[in-house]
């Protein structure tokens, strides 16, 4: 039943992108362009939204073709339609890189996903308005993708720079923060649509961060290291996300094993 609804959804969602995408011809063909900006970031956004959900069902064709669409129209026909909107732009192109990544990661190629993962950091790195958060998020990304490769010096290098990222975040927050959500720890990777990270609220983000650096620097042998950054992912996972959530879970089972802890989860 509720591969059936999925499927159904998935359809509708495909309905919606011709219609979608059979409007932006008709208008883009007779020239009315002033207007479809708008529209053309919609149409960008659910088909990413797609894709992922394509990838998360396994139908990895047409993941890439959608991912591979977005690229495309994003480089030859988002320049002209956005282009009193490059805040926007750099956006989807972002977003769209790092979503290619996750597609790359899931198929283990990774020296193609480590390519779109740095090239959506590239756009991000010099946006003002993303986030520590967001940041913090495509270093782990790399993180996780530089572990698989086994270049775990590189690997802890990325772990710190989250971690550091997420800090000065929370150093410069006012007020009481909300309850983010988060992914489980999966060894098939996260979607994209089902990391919901809270911008307000890095805690979670940051117990996760505190893990991975764990991981990368058992891989490059500081042991002590490891266990330390390992205790601090524990205590931020039961404080922020309770001890019986998942990742707390995942996270305590590492800390009290007598081996080293487990690699990295996949990209986000």
């Amino acid at each position: 039943m509720a591969a059936a609804m999925q499927l159904a959804m998935q359809a509708q969602a495909h309905n919606e992108l011709f219609e979608m995408e059979q409007t932006l011809n008709l208008q883009y063909n007779q020239g009315e362009t002033a207007e479809l900006g708008g529209l053309f970031t919609s149409y960008i956004l659910k088909c990413n939204a797609c894709a992922m959900r394509s990838l998360e069902s396994n139908q990895l064709g047409d993941a890439k073709e959608l991912l591979d669409k977005c690229e495309h129209l994003i480089e030859e026909v988002g320049n002209e339609l956005l282009a009193n909107n490059r805040e926007t732009y750099n956006k989807l192109q972002a977003t769209t890189f790092n979503n290619l990544s996750c597609y790359y990661s899931h198929e283990s190629s990774w020296d193609e996903a480590l390519r779109f993962c740095t090239r959506a950091y590239s756009i991000e790195k010099n946006d003002p308005n993303t986030s520590p958060t967001d940041l913090a998020t495509s270093h782990l990304n790399m993180c996780a993708i530089l572990s698989r490769m086994g270049k775990h010096s590189s690997a802890t290098k990325h772990a710190q720079a989250a971690v550091e990222k997420l800090e000065q975040g929370i150093q410069a927050m006012d007020g009481t923060v909300g309850m983010a959500k988060l992914p489980h720890f999966s060894s098939k990777g996260f979607a994209q649509q089902d990391h919901v990270v809270d911008a307000d609220n890095p805690y979670p983000l940051l117990a996760i961060a505190y893990h991975n650096l764990s991981t990368t620097l058992s891989g490059v042998g500081d042991r002590k290291g490891s266990k330390t950054a390992m205790r601090k992912a524990l205590t931020l996972a039961k404080k922020h996300l309770g001890p019986y959530h998942p990742t707390t879970a995942t996270i305590s089972t590492a800390y009290g094993s007598r081996g080293p802890p487990p690699a990295p989860p996949p990209p986000l």
